[in-house]
């Protein structure tokens, strides 16, 4: 939620996204399989740099702007109530 509702400015709150993305990773049987994949597959997109934190820093804000999208679309659909984690 930090994503949507932090005040920090949008590259922040996107590494603090990953991070706690990353961390609820680690509980993959926690995960329907079709929403670990696609939390993977942005997990795994950030780690092609140096640090998630290269990662981000060398996007252009519309590439970070469609990450928090895809985050957030992560986020709603592992809370609608077919998939509640």
């Amino acid at each position: 939620m930090e994503l949507c509702c932090g005040d920090q400015p949008l590259r922040d709150r996107l590494n603090g996204a990953i991070r706690s993305l990353d961390d609820f990773l680690g509980r993959r049987e926690a995960w329907p399989t079709v929403l670990y994949s696609r939390a993977q597959d942005i997990s795994d997109e950030l780690k092609s740099a140096d640090t998630v934190e290269v990662a981000i820093a060398a996007m252009d804000l519309p590439d970070v702007q469609r990450l928090a999208e895809r985050i957030l679309h992560l986020y709603a659909d592992c809370h609608s109530p077919g998939n509640r984690m």
